[in-house]
């Protein structure tokens, strides 16, 4: 019982943290990809040339 204690302990520490970050990581990544659709895309500006 008490190896199965010990056991369950030291899995569950390195793994919760784990999951709590890749979680996040794929939160951040679908925020991301939201607010791309949202915006739509900007055209990119042509520099004028000198002196007009």
């Amino acid at each position: 019982m008490i190896g199965g204690l010990i056991t369950s302990t030291l899995l569950t520490l390195p793994l919760v943290p784990t999951l709590y970050a890749m979680l996040e990581l794929s939160r951040e990544r679908r925020a991301k990809k939201r607010a791309a659709k949202r915006q739509p895309a900007q055209p990119e500006k042509t520099p004028e040339p000198a002196g007009v």
